[in-house]
């Protein structure tokens, strides 16, 4: 009986991409852009921030993972809400001396939601879609020192974002589907003496499942 299951099991994978999709979602119909409903994503990138504090101080470059969830309610638009968990080091100042943020090292999410606007485009057997979006939401901050202090160390700031990317879909029936984005985001900033428009710039790629 174990050798069975482990042969049956072995075959599906063998499966080729279109096929592993069909046997897995072929019930739900098609999920070509115009009869999709909802895609999910599961988000991995960088997060690198351009800000630099008065001092000449700031946050590092890093990694991310997130999720995102889209809307379609036409083949050409949507409405996207995505959150990213990045942790960040902090820069010293231009003088070679502790910054205004030096060991506070934040945890940050960020959450967002988005006007999404895309051209899907055949191209054999896959679906491209170039797309655009913009939005708002905001940050929150865990510092590492003094996280639960004054109220630089607590509350939301503002964001707001403009982005522009590519969507490729797989398999006969585009149930999944490879992302890959860039993103300008801009957070509004009055902590630790500072009140600036902070900026960072944000490449990722995404692994979607589409409905």
């Amino acid at each position: 009986m174990k050798r069975v299951v482990l042969v049956t099991f072995l075959s599906f994978l063998a499966l080729p991409a279109s096929d592993l999709s069909a046997q897995l979602f072929g019930s739900l119909g098609q999920a070509e852009p115009g009869d999709d409903v909802v895609s999910v994503g599961l988000i991995f990138g960088q997060m690198n921030p351009t800000t630099r504090f008065r001092d000449g101080g700031g946050f590092d470059a890093t990694s991310l993972l997130g999720g995102a969830v889209n809307f379609w309610f036409h083949r050409h638009m949507g409405v996207q809400v995505n959150a990213l968990s990045t942790e960040h080091g902090t820069l010293g100042a231009s003088d070679g001396r502790s910054s205004i943020v030096s060991g506070r090292d934040p945890r940050i999410w960020t959450i967002q939601g988005d006007f999404v606007l895309r051209l899907p485009l055949a191209a054999g057997a896959m679906t491209v879609s170039p797309y655009g979006a913009a939005g708002a939401g905001w940050k929150s901050y865990k510092w590492v020192f003094d996280p639960q202090g004054g109220p630089d160390a607590r509350g939301f700031d503002g964001a707001w974002s403009y982005a522009g990317g590519v969507e490729a879909r797989f398999g006969a029936d585009s149930r999944l589907g490879l992302r890959g984005e860039f993103r300008q985001l801009q957070t509004s900033f009055t902590r630790f003496g500072e009140d600036l428009t902070h900026k960072d710039r944000i490449l990722t790629a995404a692994l979607l499942i589409n409905f």
